[in-house]
């Protein structure tokens, strides 16, 4: 457990973007012969800093930098054209030597462990990173996966990750806790990489 809380903790990032928040984590991929790097996070995080283009980063040392905002969607799901929901964006740090995670898989078995790693808003004045657990609590569909692990406002774009420190998804949505208080909404990783193939095509 102590292994995946520090891969979690040194790849999770918080995303500032004018007056709001979310969550992000860092991503290498092997791309042909190359590696690519990103911050991944939320479309709807992203989304009043699309005409500046870039939003301030912070890492869980408390280090401050600013990332391009290099490609973003934003998809409502739609069950008569089959069309998934999609709210995915890409983030070019503008240094060297952040934090990523190399190890992912595709693997939704319904009951199995999961950690969600980013930056919930928990005080007005006390940002810190939050680990939650849970399980893959339903195949949601056109909507993704839930899990039971704890979805709070400032969670979106943060990691999902399962009991081998390889991430999963991607949390973008919790339910009003009025309505249903116990499940939270994540994108399977096929989603993020529909975008990178529409940005390396761009």
């Amino acid at each position: 457990m102590e292994e995946l809380v520090y891969l979690a903790v040194a790849a999770s990032y918080q995303i500032e973007c004018g007056q709001g928040t979310g969550s992000g984590w860092g991503v290498t991929l092997n791309q042909g012969q190359e590696e690519v790097s990103f911050i991944v996070t939320n479309s709807h995080v992203v989304e009043d800093c699309l005409d500046q283009g870039s939003v301030t980063v912070w890492d869980s040392n408390d280090f401050d930098f600013t990332a391009k905002i290099i490609a973003h969607q934003s998809v409502n799901h739609d069950p008569d054209s089959e069309t998934w929901e999609q709210d995915l964006a890409l983030l070019e740090p503008s240094i060297n030597g952040y934090r990523t995670i190399r190890d992912l898989a595709s693997n939704y078995q319904l009951g199995s462990w999961v950690m969600v790693s980013g930056y919930p808003g928990i005080g007005a004045d006390y940002d810190s990173i939050v680990l939650t657990t849970g399980i893959i609590s339903s195949n949601a569909g056109l909507l993704g996966y839930t899990t039971t692990a704890a979805i709070n406002p400032g969670s979106s774009g943060s990691m999902v990750m399962n009991s081998r420190g390889q991430v999963i998804g991607i949390v973008y949505a919790g339910y009003d806790e009025n309505f249903l208080n116990d499940n939270g909404f994540f994108l399977p990783l096929n989603r993020l990489y529909g975008l990178i193939s529409k940005l390396q095509k761009s």
